[in-house]
């Protein structure tokens, strides 16, 4: 059995589950439904589209620490 990677925050997992684990996998990271059928979205997707909020947020003036509440 492979050891588990420890990791210190979850920033550094999601870096960790798009860029390295991401690599290694052929399935889509998540599926959503659309017009009836499942749709994936990639681990490097996933990662821009992150990213994207993420630069979002900080044009919004968001800035470390101030909590955000999503609804989704």
């Amino acid at each position: 059995m492979a050891a588990l990677k420890e990791f210190k925050t979850i920033p550094d997992l999601f870096e960790h589950i798009t860029q390295v684990f991401g690599k290694t996998q052929s399935k889509p990271a998540l599926m959503y439904k659309k017009d009836g059928k499942y749709v994936g979205i990639s681990y490097s997707e996933f990662y821009e589209e992150t990213e994207l909020i993420a630069l979002g947020l900080a044009s919004l003036g968001v800035k470390r620490g101030v909590k955000v509440s999503l609804i989704s």
